[in-house]
């Protein structure tokens, strides 16, 4: 790609994830991720597991990993001083760690490693993890993104009522996107609270949760095979 290109990407990449819009933002980048920057990887990543699509964003992570010969865990992520310096801590004879690349400099995806690891991890870290992240959510500098991962992780392992009060956290900081409620309605739904979840969707009206409002709902109440993506309203 050349320099403008990639300048008007990332312009793009960036509006993309500004406004919540991470389907779009995947589509955009998919197709490119072999040749992405260190800023389009990271906001790649960002987007495949805030969309739920966690078997790829492990898959990319491993890749990039692979591809810098990085000193990574699988499955595990600490967002220790160590995380936090891009340096992988010293061998046990002093010799120095390796220095990460720019990309793994970034904190915020050490916490989405670590929300994998809440997720999808071995049974012995996933508790750890998930403390982890909740203990992160207090935290100012983090508390939207670990707010934001929380409902990831709270689908995943199907907590129905910690999800809604986090959603209703993230609604009270206007930091709620429509896909957090379509989590939510899934959830209701897969609980044998269906009418809840149609509900649900009819209270959302707001503007900017409009666009897909329908397709959404013609998802839940009728059951159509087809992906809510794959609707047009």
């Amino acid at each position: 790609m050349t320099h403008t290109n990639v300048v008007d990407l990332e312009v793009t990449a960036g509006v993309f994830e500004i406004y919540g819009l991470s389907e779009y933002l995947i589509h955009l980048l998919a197709p490119l991720e072999s040749k992405l920057t260190a800023p389009l990887q990271e906001t790649y990543l960002r987007a495949l597991f805030i969309h739920g699509r966690v078997a790829e964003f492990d898959r990319y992570w491993n890749w990039l990993a692979a591809s810098h010969d990085l000193l990574l865990e699988p499955g595990r992520a600490s967002l220790s001083p160590a995380s936090r310096t891009g340096r992988v801590p010293s061998s046990s004879n002093g010799s120095p760690g390796r220095t990460r690349p720019t990309l793994f400099h970034e904190p915020h995806l050490q916490l989405f490693r670590i929300a994998f690891t809440a997720g999808w991890g071995p049974y012995s870290a996933a508790d750890e993890a998930y403390d982890a992240l909740k203990a992160h959510s207090e935290e100012s500098a983090w508390r939207v993104t670990a707010h934001q991962l929380r409902l990831v992780v709270c689908e995943q392992r199907t907590k129905l009522d910690e999800y809604l009060t986090v959603l209703g956290q993230l609604c009270d900081w206007k930091q709620d996107r429509l896909f957090d409620h379509v989590r939510a309605w899934r959830l209701l739904a897969s609980n044998g609270l269906k009418q809840e979840a149609v509900e649900s969707v009819q209270k959302c009206k707001t503007e900017e949760k409009m666009g897909r409002l329908g397709a959404w709902y013609v998802f839940i109440e009728v059951g159509t095979d087809s992906t809510p993506s794959q609707i047009r309203p």
